[in-house]
């Protein structure tokens, strides 16, 4: 029993080169193999492997129960001078397949977003998207919407010029994309939601805050069936761990409260509803025809990086179940410092 694929080919080696005489390989002709024989075959024998492993786990995978996976974990690293921008909402986003990451990183003028396909180790900045946050992609994966301090943008998952879809503020709190072209943004921290289609074009309202009881809807994202909207709706004299999360329907306009506390809220595969509250990941089996919890809310990740200041989390989830979050806390990059009455500033604490 070998221990890795290295022993495999100092044995196929040592066999073909006669070094070894305690293997028998059965099948194998005892005239001495040509050359390129010799080069080929521990090749061919380490492809064949692969192979074999890759339809293995294929097989296994179709006939494993779905209730009995078990999770596949990896850390994603990136450039250690493009640092990742962790202000607000998830600044990265998951294809729907899982296939792609489009993350935001850089700092002032080189903020910028960037691709990752999941099957490549590195990663590629995308032009025309300087100041770019909040990214989400299409149903279809081939494109990524995201925000700018003045405008609502998206760009090819190839690349091109970034096209304009509508004007925003500074302060628009996330976006999701419909099935049925339809984009759906939070323009501002004291609004409701705005609509539009994909192309472009004027916004059209879609909610209206409740005027003293809400200071704002926010995070929307798409439910799988492509009529129900979900968000987070914030009162005005509570934080976001107190704030409510609601769904909309959009044949019939009428919204529900599904839970009282929480924010960021997401149907992720299996009839789930997931939510952060106090930086925990938590998750409650969803009747998405009552649109109730049929299960109490169990926490699934503690330690989940979370804005409590605007109820945005950095975390993402693709249709297929892959699951993407930074792990942390968010801290604000102040110091005190002295002013004097001249306008003189000293800073009391050097490093934030």
């Amino acid at each position: 029993r070998l221990r890795d694929i290295g022993e495999a080919w100092v044995v196929l080696n040592g066999a073909l080169s006669g070094e070894l005489s305690g293997l028998a390989l059965t099948g194998y002709s005892q005239t001495p193999p040509s050359s390129t024989f010799r080069r080929s075959v521990p090749w061919a024998v380490c492809f064949a492997l692969a192979v074999a492993l890759v339809f293995s786990l294929a097989s296994s995978w179709r006939t494993a129960d779905p209730d009995v996976l078990r999770p596949i974990r990896a850390n994603i690293e990136v450039s250690p001078d493009q640092p990742l921008l962790m202000h607000t909402g998830a600044q990265f986003a998951l294809s729907p397949d899982g296939s792609l990451l489009a993350y935001v990183a850089g700092e002032g003028q080189d903020q910028k977003l960037f691709l990752r396909r999941m099957d490549q180790l590195q990663s590629t900045a995308l032009s025309g998207t300087i100041g770019a946050w909040h990214p989400f992609f299409s149903p279809d994966g081939e494109w990524i919407a995201f925000f700018t301090a003045t405008s609502l943008k998206k760009i090819s998952v190839s690349g091109g010029t970034p096209l304009t879809l509508c004007a925003v503020d500074d302060d628009s709190r996330g976006g999701t994309w419909g099935t049925d072209d339809t984009i759906v943004l939070s323009p501002g921290t004291e609004s409701g939601l705005l609509r539009i289609h994909s192309s472009g074009g004027e916004p059209e309202e879609l909610t209206v805050r409740a005027e003293g009881k809400e200071r704002s809807h926010r995070w929307p994202r798409f439910a799988p069936d492509g009529r129900h909207l979900l968000f987070t709706s914030q009162s005005p004299d509570t934080n976001f761990d107190g704030s409510s999360i609601e769904v909309l329907s959009l044949d019939t306009m009428q919204r529900k409260v599904i839970h009282l506390g929480g924010s960021y809220p997401q149907v992720v595969p299996g009839g789930f509803l997931v939510f952060v509250r106090e930086a925990t990941l938590y998750a409650a089996r969803l009747n998405t025809e009552s649109w109730e919890l049929q299960s109490a809310p169990v926490p699934i990740i503690e330690g989940v990086c979370f804005d409590a200041r605007n109820g945005g989390a950095q975390i993402a989830f693709a249709s297929n179940g892959t699951m993407a979050y930074i792990h942390g806390t968010r801290t604000a990059a102040n110091s005190l410092a002295m002013v004097e009455r001249d306008g003189t500033v000293s800073a009391l604490i050097s490093d934030p």
